[in-house]
């Protein structure tokens, strides 16, 4: 819907829904077959975990041979963008949002972001295993040997919560939904 390869919307909006047509910077004309909707960029680590771990359980349970390739190919399309990318989802303009950032450089030496350090190395590991695990192919299994070896998300991992003045519910809920698939592909 956003025209963007491998870039979802973080939200989708009708006409006659609250601030529809409002002109907001943030809200883009949809590139679908009827033109009349309108999504929402800036998409976050939150709405990436809650599609990984979608797709993760919709594949082992229900998915049908068709389904499965389709999930196969959103997996690896979004992988494919934030890693063309430098590890950054990146939105319309080009730049990375401002939450969804996997890059190792920022996520490991960054002051910034010292408190996502751990949720989305856990996050990033996540994406990368589900993808191996829906496509079988051995480059995403290898750029997750990469990044667990090279870049320490593992050990990064291992502190992803951490209990300080910036402890917040989402999280917890983002650790869960990380956690569960990358527990569930690795052995």
């Amino acid at each position: 819907i956003t025209g963007i390869e491998g870039f979802t919307a973080r939200a989708i909006r009708r006409p006659g829904e609250e601030g529809y047509g409002n002109g907001h910077i943030e809200w883009h004309p949809a590139k679908d077959e009827t033109g009349e909707l309108e999504w929402k960029g800036e998409t976050s680590s939150d709405e990436m975990t809650g599609h990984f771990y979608a797709y993760s359980y919709y594949y082992d349970l229900c998915a049908d041979d068709e389904e499965k390739v389709g999930i196969a190919a959103a997996c690896s399309k979004i992988i494919d963008h934030i890693l063309s990318h430098d590890g950054y989802l990146c939105d319309v303009d080009g730049l990375p949002t401002t939450w969804a950032n996997w890059n190792p450089d920022d996520i490991n030496y960054n002051a910034r972001l010292v408190w996502e350090r751990g949720v989305n190395s856990l996050e990033f590991l996540s994406f990368l295993l589900t993808t191996y695990h829906v496509t079988g192919d051995e480059k995403y299994r290898a750029v997750y040997e990469r990044f667990v070896t090279k870049h320490g998300y593992a050990f990064n991992c291992v502190q992803h919560k951490v209990n300080d003045c910036h402890v917040c519910h989402i999280d917890d809920q983002l650790g869960f939904l990380a956690t569960v698939p990358l527990l569930r592909y690795e052995n």
